[in-house]
């Protein structure tokens, strides 16, 4: 699921399990909070997964193998002129 909002881009999406009931509501959240602190010209993105899938990413990024609550990943700018605040897996 994704919207724009404020030129801003969010993107809430699941792996490896049903996107909860409150997913966009999230979305909605996330975009709230963006708009709160003025930030534009920003993704954010936000994976909802199971601890198998947050194993491997866990291992991949951080070199240790085994599930984790939550995982994020720092802004980087894009070539496209847009810039990432975060890439955040839970």
């Amino acid at each position: 699921m994704t919207s724009d909002s404020s030129s801003n881009h969010v993107d809430v999406s699941s792996e490896n399990l049903e996107p909860p009931s409150w997913t966009g509501s999230l979305r909605e959240y996330a975009e709230a909070v963006l708009r709160e602190l003025s930030i534009t010209h920003w993704e954010l993105s936000i994976l909802l997964t199971d601890d198998g899938r947050m194993q491997e990413l866990n291992s991949r990024y951080r070199e240790k193998d085994e599930s984790t609550d939550v995982l994020s990943f720092s802004a980087a700018e894009e070539p496209t002129g847009v810039s990432l605040i975060q890439d955040t897996f839970f």
